[in-house]
């Protein structure tokens, strides 16, 4: 369904007997909400009047929103990364989003940025977007902790730490 930004209500009359003298122009809605309304008057060539109206009419020009959350925006390799994504729309209601969280140890994403977006579309047809970015390094600490964790020979590790300490003071 392709978002509307107004609706026109368009009032109709008969009348066998005398005939229409006059019917009300339409009515142009073009606010946002749920449970608009309009409402419109017809007149005969006797006199007589009656009036019409419609309820229930909708009208969403807002898109979604995709929001993340829990991004640090700067990682070393040692550190977990956890970014949740969120769809919303206060009116309509999302129809559809691309949201995934992002979440893993930090040393398996790229180093330098990574990127990711993701789109919401609501009920209404109206879509709406979010990114979020973040970094990955390398320091001589964060590689002395993956050392640790990952050299199976305690030897080793400590031995490759120490070179990482030096590196460190020099």
């Amino acid at each position: 369904m392709a978002s509307r930004w107004y609706v026109v209500v368009t009032f109709s009359a008969t009348d066998a007997l005398s005939g229409v003298a006059s019917v009300d122009v339409p009515a142009t809605l073009s606010a946002e909400g749920t449970g608009l309304g309009a409402s419109g008057t017809a007149a005969d060539l006797a006199g007589n009047t009656a009036s019409a109206g419609v309820t229930g009419i909708r009208i969403d020009k807002t898109p979604p929103a995709v929001v993340w959350t829990g991004n640090a925006g700067t990682y070393t390799v040692d550190q977990t990364v956890r970014l949740s994504c969120a769809a919303t729309d206060a009116l309509s209601g999302v129809a559809s989003t691309t949201c995934q969280d992002v979440s893993g140890p930090a040393y398996a994403f790229p180093l330098g940025t990574s990127t990711f977006g993701a789109e919401a579309v609501d009920v209404a047809g109206n879509t709406g977007s979010g990114s979020a970015f973040f970094s990955v390094m390398v320091t001589a600490p964060s590689l002395a902790i993956l050392t640790s964790r990952f050299v199976t020979d305690s030897a080793i590790a400590d031995s490759l730490n120490v070179k990482l300490v030096g590196y460190l003071r020099a």
